[in-house]
């Protein structure tokens, strides 16, 4: 995923520059890119682009593409990082859930909600992951899945979420819609449009 995101960096900078040489390529050229990057994203992804952009021109620097990294005197903008400060209580997480139209929905609202689960890992989610009788869920790899660092780690499941699974059942090889496999697509399953959707006619941005 990394390599694909920085191989689409890449290549708007190339498409951005008419493929000059690396040689060739001036810090104007580098500051040109992040204008037109921030005029299109916002200042945090045009912060990585030229992170991205900064470690290509080191590379090119160590196999003698180029002499210097013209990426190193572009002045990036200073970015204030506040955390989100809007979370959803306990009130909306359960009506929420209560008035998801499906059982998909809602057990990826559970899986959100009750245990911090990510996007990926409600997806890749299988039924070895839960034991309903100790009340829990471990998070670890799989032949298609790597958590993040690598590292496993095991969530309390709620009494809620526990009697939603008994009456949905564990589905296999994935407790989300089993049925679909993996594709070129990053996510097996992507429920974004879906959860928009419910979002928006719940009324919560």
């Amino acid at each position: 995923m990394s390599a694909e995101s920085k191989r689409s960096c890449l290549l708007m900078f190339a498409d951005n520059g008419k493929n000059i040489p690396p040689a060739n390529v001036t810090s104007s050229h580098c500051k040109a890119y992040y204008d037109a990057a921030k005029a299109r994203v916002v200042p945090s992804t045009a912060e990585s682009y030229m992170f991205t952009l900064r470690s290509f021109f080191n590379w090119c620097v160590r196999e003698n593409l180029c002499r210097r990294n013209p990426v190193v005197a572009v002045q990036l903008d200073r970015i204030d990082r506040k955390g989100k400060a809007r979370f959803a209580n306990f009130e909306l997480a359960q009506r929420l859930i209560r008035n998801a139209p499906n059982d998909d929905l809602q057990f990826i609202l559970f899986c959100g909600f009750h245990t911090g689960m990510r996007k990926m890992e409600i997806v890749e989610a299988v039924p070895g992951w839960f034991d309903l009788a100790a009340r829990t869920v471990e998070i670890r790899a799989t032949e298609t899945f790597r958590p993040k660092d690598r590292d496993a780690r095991t969530a309390p499941l709620t009494d809620q979420f526990v009697d939603f699974l008994k009456r949905w059942g564990l589905r296999s090889p994935y407790v989300l819609q089993p049925n679909v496999t993996h594709g070129s697509h990053r996510y097996r399953f992507d429920f974004r449009r879906a959860f928009g959707e419910y979002m928006k006619v719940q009324g919560v941005p």
